[in-house]
């Protein structure tokens, strides 16, 4: 058997006028056709051939058949003046010599699926340790999720991944490296670095935008119930940052420690100095987390609003309180009282009866774990926000981490302040995807039918009015 001989091969099908011929031939190979057992055979057939192609098939092959506007090509013939000639191997083997390796559809189809299964079947301790998380994976695997966030991984390592079995296999280490993280939720209150460093060696594995986030983001909100990764991981107790959750606190009592921490210490006293003033004050999750917090005596309230107007202005009422006490003070320094009964001391004396904590929006980690703290003793939490869909939904949220009762939040009390609304000139009207009231299912149900959004500050002398009582 003659050596293979590319120039001649080149010469009798590497013209351009044949390249349509070669291109075909690669089609059948790729779709699995073609083996030393079974030899391409068959015609190939050229609609609308230029002169010179059919030319060159006369040249090469002998006359072709077809007439007019067909050109047909006999691949046997193909295949035996191959053989006989420069490329004893037959025209597969020459086909790929030309144009280089060929990958067959059928088996990479195959090959490619059996790896994203593998990948897939790596997120089983996740599912183990969260059996919810089962339906989900394959839901949004389904859809792409999984050959999305592989893709970005891909790019984020400067990879150059060829096919799809090649992309299966970084889809299989973020899915380990996320089930690894999955089945270790909830925690007990770790910084997500932290918690990445410890489980991922890598303190951003987790950071936004990372691919890995975008698998165990969307997890945790299927875990939790919640629309977005930032409240859903807080939830499982991972904290983006102490410092960056923060909440609003009026009233906030300060437990005595012996020897506190210096944190603890420093928190201790800008609790008790605001008290007493007393102002509000911005808390970050690590001083909630000092231990310093302490709760309301059992029958207290804890009121809870969504915006820092409503606070502010409970500040400034207790302070007007406070002045008013100063210059009706006896001798003594007591407040005077009906019935001439005296009351020593200020805003802050006495066990704390009350608190006000402001949600500003969505409950952070810090807003609830604080809330948690104050109402530990047996205080009752009262919540009030906008009478608004996403108030609502803000409501509710609140609801997954403490039990609340209504603070002139149910329908007629939304009914009562859009009497007062309906002859405002720029009241303002119901817009986004309605939302339940699971507290007052009348609530939403009045709030649909007319239409109006009603703002917490429309309400503020109420609330104000029962703080201060009590206070």
């Amino acid at each position: 058997m003659s050596a293979p001989d590319l120039a001649a091969l080149g010469r009798l099908l590497g013209a351009p006028e044949v390249a349509w011929l070669v291109e075909r031939v690669r089609r059948r190979l790729e779709d699995g056709q073609g083996s030393d057992a079974a030899p391409l055979a068959g015609r190939v057939i050229l609609a609308s051939p230029s002169h010179d192609q059919r030319v060159a098939a006369t040249r090469l092959f002998g006359p072709p058949r077809g007439r007019g506007d067909r050109l047909t090509v006999d691949l046997a013939l193909v295949e035996r003046t191959l053989r006989d000639g420069p490329w004893p191997a037959g025209l597969a083997d020459a086909v790929t010599a030309l144009t280089g390796p060929v990958r067959v559809r059928g088996r990479e189809a195959a090959r490619a699926a059996a790896a994203w299964r593998i990948a897939a079947a790596a997120l089983r301790p996740a599912w183990e340790a969260h059996p919810a998380l089962r339906a989900w994976a394959d839901e949004w695997a389904a859809g792409g999720g999984f050959k999305r966030v592989a893709r970005a991984e891909a790019r984020r390592l400067g990879l150059v991944v060829g096919d799809q079995a090649a992309l299966a296999g970084v889809g299989l280490g973020l899915a380990r490296n996320a089930a690894r993280v999955l089945a270790a939720l909830p925690v007990a209150g770790e910084l997500r670095a932290v918690l990445a460093q410890r489980l991922l060696g890598d303190a951003h594995g987790l950071d936004p935008g990372r691919p890995l986030a975008a698998v165990v983001g969307p997890a945790a909100c299927a875990l939790t119930a919640r629309a977005e990764p930032r409240p859903a991981l807080e939830e499982l107790g991972v904290y983006a940052s102490g410092l960056a959750s923060t909440v609003l606190g009026l009233g906030i009592a300060a437990r005595a420690r012996p020897d506190p921490e210096p944190a603890a210490a420093a928190t201790q006293a800008m609790l008790s100095a605001a008290r007493a003033a007393p102002l509000a004050l911005s808390l970050t999750l690590d001083q909630v987390l000092t231990g310093v917090v302490a709760p309301l005596e059992a029958g207290g309230t804890v009121f809870v609003c969504e915006n820092p107007s409503i606070i502010e202005s409970a500040a400034a009422g207790l302070r007007a309180r406070a002045r008013a006490r100063s210059r009706s003070r006896g001798p003594a320094g007591h407040v005077t009282r009906a019935g001439g009964a005296t009351e020593a001391g200020g805003a802050a004396s006495g066990a704390a009866r009350a608190c006000v904590v402001c949600l500003s929006g969505q409950p952070s980690a810090a807003a609830t774990r604080l809330v948690s703290r104050v109402a530990a003793a047996g205080a009752s939490v009262l919540y009030h926000g906008d009478f608004d869909w996403p108030g609502l939904r803000i409501a509710s949220a609140l609801s997954r981490h403490v039990n609340w009762t209504p603070w002139r939040f149910a329908a007629h009390d939304y009914e009562a302040l859009a009497g007062r609304a309906a002859d405002f000139p720029g009241r303002l009207r119901l817009s986004g995807h309605p939302a339940e009231s699971p507290w007052d299912p009348e609530l939403a149900r009045a709030m649909a039918r007319r239409g109006l959004a009603i703002e917490e500050e429309a309400a503020v002398e109420l609330l104000v009015a029962d703080v201060l009582a009590a206070w």
